[in-house]
């Protein structure tokens, strides 16, 4: 296989998350889980006369670095984009790589000059055709990039990372529905990264397609039942769709998987949690799970405004009271 033909995830960083060739979570899971593969896979990848494995590798790598290196990563990647060209490299994917390169400069014109000879190779492969969208968004012509990412997704053999560009363009210019349909075409291409099924759903989500949601986290859990952001999502999923039960134990499994010390996660978890036990009409629990909250975040005002709504369930006027005069400081002080 041409080496060049795996660096679309690299070369999608501008506008989506970035993919290292061994770590799927890159790509799906954005720049806060990217951050410590790029410190423990970067550096030792910049070896002398590298391999055609290394030298993707490598560049994808610099692809990465050059968000914070600047100037030194940008030399690098021409270095070895001249390694690629001199190794006679597929030369539209070669443009492909000079197009994203541009774009990181800022040099949108001349990445669209690129893109443009990288398809007037290959006028009907969907990466180029993502790519090709990725430079009209930085042009701002967003209809544009809309009818590129269209014809990416929708070409006789669409290919999940092109899928994956144009879904993140898609949502980038709100086109939700779109960038739904993204998914799932990226899913029929490539079944199966977990993180696929976990973008789709989350998309779905925003849409209020929860019971579709559900059945992509529940095949994305099957393939990776480690991470808590499919667990968080399938929480959420369930909390849509008012099944209350579903919602803790999906909750709980993602504290189970954070650890005690983990106070983000409680962040996120514990007002699920508190929801689903006010749909169960059990509101002493929801008060608890509120509590627990606050205690990580004290005085924030939509919790004490629901914490309030469940001690007037609770008959509980004191406590009612005292959470809505907490509320009032809280008003104060904005």
């Amino acid at each position: 296989m041409n080496c060049y033909r795996m660096l679309l995830p690299a070369l999608s960083l501008i506008v989506v998350p970035v993919t290292l060739p061994m770590d799927e979570s890159a790509t799906y899971y954005g720049p806060g889980i990217l951050a410590p593969v790029c410190s423990a896979h970067a550096r030792p990848t910049l070896f002398v006369d590298p391999s055609p494995w290394e030298l993707k590798h490598a560049f994808n790598s610099l692809m990465v670095l050059q968000g914070t290196a600047k100037g030194k990563a940008f030399n690098e990647a021409e270095k070895y984009l001249a390694q690629a060209r001199s190794a006679g490299e597929d030369a539209g994917y070669i443009k492909m790589a000079e197009s994203s390169l541009s774009i990181s400069r800022r040099q949108f014109t001349l990445a669209e000059k690129q893109a443009l000879q990288a398809l007037s190779l290959d006028p009907h492969n969907s990466r180029f055709l993502a790519q090709m969208g990725r430079v009209q968004l930085m042009l701002d012509r967003e209809e544009e990039a809309k009818k590129y990412f269209l014809a990416a997704i929708h070409c006789r053999n669409p290919n999940s990372d092109a899928c994956l560009v144009a879904l993140s363009g898609f949502e980038s210019g709100d086109c939700l529905e779109e960038a739904y349909e993204a998914g799932k075409v990226m899913i029929k291409a490539n079944p199966s990264p977990a993180g696929a099924y976990y973008r789709t759903a989350r998309i779905a989500r925003s849409l209020g397609k929860f019971e579709e949601g559900k059945e992509l986290m529940v095949k994305a859990i099957h393939i990776d039942p480690a991470r808590k952001e499919h667990w968080y999502t399938l929480a959420e999923m369930e909390l849509g769709l008012k099944n209350w039960k579903g919602a803790l134990a999906a909750s709980d499994k993602v504290l189970q998987l954070s650890g005690k010390n983990d106070c983000r996660e409680a962040i996120f978890v514990l007002p699920i949690k508190a929801k689903a036990y006010e749909g169960l009409g059990d509101y002493g629990g929801a008060v608890k799970q509120w509590s627990l909250a606050l205690e990580k975040v004290p005085d924030t005002r939509p919790v004490l405004v629901r914490r309030a709504a469940c001690y007037a369930k609770l008959g509980d006027k004191s406590a009612e009271k005292r959470d809505l005069a907490k509320v009032k400081i809280v008003d104060q002080g904005l």
